[in-house]
């Protein structure tokens, strides 16, 4: 529709109470950082997605924060209720990483998504985005930086920036 939009993902290890609060404050902060309007603001519409990654958390969480008389939405999404086909319909594929977690998952399906890693690894600009997402999760769900966790995180990344140079 000729919009400007911004796609906001946030991800979760347990519900916490202060979360739709949070996110309502990111809304806004993007919403803010992205005016574009010089006399009227032009504000992006943010579309923002609450990932929860473990059995049994979130359960809780409406997908709304009111201020006052004002509601935010957002969604919420929960990646181990997921299926292969709903990551794949949805192109993050960097989540096929963590399809492990799936509840519905079987050997087979194991087979195939390295192959579909493998085949999505050798673009370096889906690498990087592997990579960014690896060190987000590390950070978050076990508070290590991946290179405590990818010793050739470093060497990767240079890799990639090599890469991103001669195109």
């Amino acid at each position: 529709d000729g919009r400007r939009w911004i796609l906001h993902l946030e991800f979760e290890r347990e519900t916490r109470r202060i979360t739709p609060k949070r996110m309502f404050q990111y809304n806004v902060l993007l919403a803010l950082a992205n005016d574009e309007g010089e006399k009227i603001p032009q504000f992006p519409v943010v579309e923002s997605y609450l990932v929860y990654f473990w059995p049994g958390t979130g359960q809780s969480d409406q997908g709304v924060y009111r201020h006052g008389e004002n509601l935010l939405r957002y969604h919420t999404l929960f990646f181990y209720e997921l299926t292969l086909e709903a990551i794949e319909a949805a192109e993050f594929w960097e989540l096929l990483a963590f399809a492990p977690c799936l509840r519905h998952i079987q050997p087979d399906d194991i087979r195939e998504i390295q192959k579909k890693l493998k085949e999505n690894i050798d673009n370096p600009d889906t690498l990087h985005r592997l990579l960014i997402f690896l060190a987000f999760y590390f950070k978050r769900r076990y508070n290590k930086n991946i290179t405590d966790v990818i010793k050739e995180y470093d060497i990767m990344a240079a890799e990639k920036a090599t890469a991103l140079e001669i195109l």
